[in-house]
Order: C-alpha cells, then sequence, then structure tokens
C-alpha cells in the first residue's frame, strides 16, 4: 500500500521586503533566510513571529550555509562575492566568482562554491583558494558530496563529476537546466528547467524521467528518514514523493490551497523529520507539518 500523507500549514514567517532565494538550517532546529532585499535573517525556531536580523549587505544573496563548527554565516552574492558572518567579528569578503554564487558547500575542512562562471572553488578553513577548476561554460548550480566525489550541476544540462579532488568526468544529463541534486542510495536525483525529475545510475545512466511540476523545477529536498522527496518550483506548487518508488503523495497547489506560496517556490528544508521549510518570491517562509498516515 503506499504511503499517505497529511500536511498542514504550521506558520507563515514574514520580514523580508522581496524574493527569498535561500535558507538553511542552523543546526538547533531554527533557520537562515536570504534573498534578494540583502538581509540574512536568523528564525531561532519556528513558533516566533520575528525573525533576527543578523546582517545585512549591499545586494542580492543567492546562496547560504551555516557552519556550525564555527558558529559563522556564509553567504554567496549577486556580483560573485563570498561574506563570512560571524556575531561579535567584522564581515569578512572574499571576490570568489566574476558572477553569482549559487552552491556552497562543505565537506571536511574544505568548503566549495559553485558559480555563474562555471567555476568551482575548494577553500581552506580560512577561505583561501586551494584549487579552483573551470566545470562548464555557464553556471553551476548545486553540488552534491559523496564520499569526497563531488557532484556538479548547472545551466549547460551536464554533471560533472570530481573525483579525488581531480579528476573530471563530464556526462549529458538533460537538454536544458539543472538546478537540484541529490544523492538516494546509488541513485542520482536532478531536476531542473524541463521540469521533469530525473533518475541516474552513479555512472549516469537514465533509469526513469518523470514528469513532475508545469514549469522549472528550482529544488529539491530529499528526507532519508521519513522516505520521502520534497520537489518545488517556478509552478509554485510543492510535491512530495515516496522516495525510493518516485510514487507522488501530496501536491500543495495554489489552484486549490490558500495556504500555498503565491509565487515561484525557490527553496525547500527539511528541519527535522516531519517539518519542512519553504521560501518563495512571494517573500515568505511558509512552515509544513508532515505527516505519514
Amino acid at each position: 500500500m503506499s504511503t499517505k500523507l497529511k500536511i498542514s500549514l504550521l506558520k507563515t514567517l514574514k520580514g523580508h521586503k522581496q524574493s527569498i532565494y535561500s535558507i538553511c538550517e542552523d543546526g538547533q532546529q531554527g533557520f537562515f533566510s536570504a534573498g534578494s532585499d540583502g538581509f540574512l535573517v536568523h528564525w531561532k525556531n519556528i513558533t516566533s513571529n520575528d525573525g533576527e536580523l543578523f546582517a545585512q549587505i549591499g545586494e542580492a544573496v543567492y546562496s547560504i550555509f551555516w557552519d556550525k563548527e564555527n558558529e559563522q554565516l556564509i553567504a554567496g552574492t549577486q556580483s560573485g562575492h563570498l561574506y563570512i558572518l560571524k556575531k561579535g567579528n567584522a564581515p569578512r569578503r572574499k571576490f570568489a566568482h566574476s558572477k553569482g554564487v549559487f552552491a556552497i558547500k562543505k565537506h571536511g575542512n574544505i568548503f566549495v562554491t559553485g558559480g555563474g562562471d562555471g567555476r568551482l572553488i575548494f577553500w581552506d578553513l580560512k577561505f583561501h583558494i586551494k584549487k579552483e577548476f573551470n566545470v562548464f561554460k555557464k553556471s553551476i548550480r548545486d553540488v552534491a558530496i559523496i564520499n569526497s566525489n563531488y557532484y556538479v550541476i548547472g545551466s549547460t544540462g551536464e554533471c560533472a563529476l570530481i573525483q579525488s579532488g581531480n579528476d573530471i568526468n563530464i556526462m549529458k544529463m538533460g537538454e536544458n537546466s539543472i538546478f537540484a541534486i541529490q544523492i538516494n542510495n546509488g541513485t542520482i536525483i536532478t531536476a531542473g528547467r524541463e521540469a521533469k525529475i530525473r533518475l541516474h545510475t552513479m555512472d549516469f545512466e537514465i533509469l526513469e524521467s518523470i514528469n513532475a511540476h508545469w514549469y522549472t523545477i528550482h529544488t529539491l529536498a530529499m528526507n532519508l528518514k521519513s522516505e520521502l522527496l520534497a520537489s518545488a518550483g517556478m509552478d509554485k506548487r510543492i510535491r512530495f514523493w515516496e522516495l525510493n518508488s518516485m510514487t507522488p503523495l501530496y501536491s500543495i497547489d495554489p489552484t486549490k490551497d490558500e495556504i500555498a506560496h503565491k509565487s515561484s517556490v525557490n527553496k525547500l528544508i527539511w528541519l527535522n523529520d516531519d517539518t519542512l521549510v519553504s521560501c518563495s518570491d512571494d517573500a515568505q517562509i511558509k512552515c509544513w507539518k508532515v505527516s505519514i498516515i
């Protein structure tokens, strides 16, 4: 019997003045948000009505990452700069990419950033460049890291596998831009402009192509404990899938649900096993209770 879900809206959080592009966990059941207004806001929990302004940058922020070990927020901006922000310290700014920074990840003692210039940069903990790769001729949009292997996707419709930090293998994954990647149990899951979710083997062979949304998919969020995958994008919908079978389970649909986002959904994160957080061009953050029934 297929899994059944009950979805309820826990909270709508307001405070940003413009589109919200990115959210990330703070490691303590709260999260950070950032977007085109340049505000970086800390929401300590989903029950409070007001977030705390963590920092303000004079340009749009495309990506954020909370470095829990060092208690600092890393922000990637439209101009290609990285901001390293820590309470009580003066902000540090590093020039990273000649275009926007769309992906920030950490693996061990290495930070990785991917930019609109198609470059992947490896940084040490003090944000000195250790090495860099010209991966694509267009933007890098997301990075997944498995066993020190880096799977990089972007606007060329390709996936680049960087092994042992040096060898690059590039394979075509779709005809158009790919914006999100997840890896589950030996399967690469990608989504992007074609509005499809594609499943591939780790050798890039196509397993399945699913017509998932009406328009571009911006984000995928995987919940291994609940065995759920959530997807969202330009059609304003948030859809839920049984992770291993990719059976569709539920859709938060703006044409039917008043609680849905009113504009493009840009990012999803799971705060815990049954709480999903979404952000949108409608300048709102929504917190969802996801129950298996």
